[in-house]
């Protein structure tokens, strides 16, 4: 079952439509917005969640990237871009988070590098 956050609201047609089809309401004022606006990449401030690259990292990569703890999101991309290398499977934590078969989904590249495959 994936987990919407909490700005996004399930609604279903209804009854007497003839499909069954699952529809999201965005709740855009500026609350919601501000709660999905935390998990932007600091640098390209893409959302992260969107993008499926929710991911953890060891400490020692995060510093290297010259991220505090808890001081925000980067992309896959930008965190390699400000590493100067490609991530490897080392480089994230033994968590949920980094499953690359997670219900939430990860972006192709994101599993890459979890994976260490390159297809």
């Amino acid at each position: 079952m994936i987990t919407l956050p909490s700005f996004v609201g399930r609604y279903r047609k209804p009854a007497n439509d003839i499909d069954d089809t699952l529809y999201m309401r965005v709740d855009f004022s500026p609350a919601p917005m501000a709660e999905l606006a935390k998990a932007n990449c600091t640098d390209c401030r893409w959302c992260t969640p969107l993008l499926g690259e929710y991911y953890m990292v060891h400490d020692n990569v995060w510093k290297a990237a010259g991220m505090e703890p808890e001081g925000g999101c980067l992309c896959i991309g930008c965190l390699e871009e400000r590493l100067g290398r490609m991530l490897t499977p080392d480089d994230f934590t033994d968590c949920l988070l980094n499953d690359p078969d997670k219900p939430q989904g990860a972006s192709s590249r994101l599993r890459k590098r979890l994976t260490g495959k390159a297809a």
